[in-house]
């Protein structure tokens, strides 16, 4: 979810470097199965912790491929079963 990442840049210079970064990773692709777990996600979270569409997709498809999810909003996930949050070392 490159559009995310995206929203949250503060000026051009920092949007450059978040298209620069993302360039070197790997898309992961929103399958069916990705999208109704990210609809799941939005159902059991979205009055308790105000879960948001685009996380839930983000946290769905961590979960779908079984990925450590990076983020430097960690209490947007740190509710979901099962979702590993990169620790850095």
């Amino acid at each position: 979810m490159c559009a995310d990442l995206y929203f949250g840049a503060r000026n051009e210079q920092e949007l450059d470097n978040i298209v620069a970064d993302m360039e070197k990773l790997t898309d992961l692709p929103i399958f069916p199965t990705v999208s109704k777990l990210a609809t799941d996600l939005v159902k059991q979270y979205c009055l308790s912790h105000k879960l948001r569409l685009p996380d839930a997709q983000i946290a769905a498809t961590a979960l779908y491929h079984n990925a450590e999810l990076f983020t430097l909003n960690r209490k947007d996930f740190v509710f979901i079963p099962n979702l590993k949050l990169f620790e850095p070392k």
